[in-house]
């Protein structure tokens, strides 16, 4: 996407990339142990979050601003609801993960006619 046209590097650059990824999670890389702790597990969740998050704001922000925002304050609002509500969901989803085997026997309580 970055050129509009294929390039020559493509070919290069795809299996170069399939071997990064495939180093960086067979867990035998010099660095691995370095990336095994919960800082990069919580990075790596909120940052999924973020990119679920974003694109709603990315492409509906101009409807929800007032019409005298310059791009500067469009864009602070931008960062700030993106990364408010990636926060937020990822919080949800691991209240939900926690809770899941409770909110699993009330949903089937509740919807579930006993004889």
């Amino acid at each position: 996407m970055q050129f509009k046209e294929a390039s020559g590097l493509d070919y290069f650059f795809i299996p170069v990339f399939a071997i990064a990824i495939v180093i960086s999670f067979s867990h035998k890389s010099i660095g691995s142990h370095f990336f095994d702790n919960k800082v990069t597990g919580y990075l790596a969740k909120y940052s999924l979050s973020l990119y679920l998050c974003h694109y709603f704001y990315a492409e509906n922000l101009h409807y929800l601003l007032p019409a005298g925002y310059n791009n500067q304050q469009a864009m602070a609002v931008y960062l700030i609801l993106s990364f408010t509500t990636a926060l937020i969901v990822m919080l949800f989803s691991d209240i939900l993960r926690k809770h899941y085997k409770d909110i699993k026997g009330f949903a089937k309580k509740l919807l579930v006619k006993s004889t």
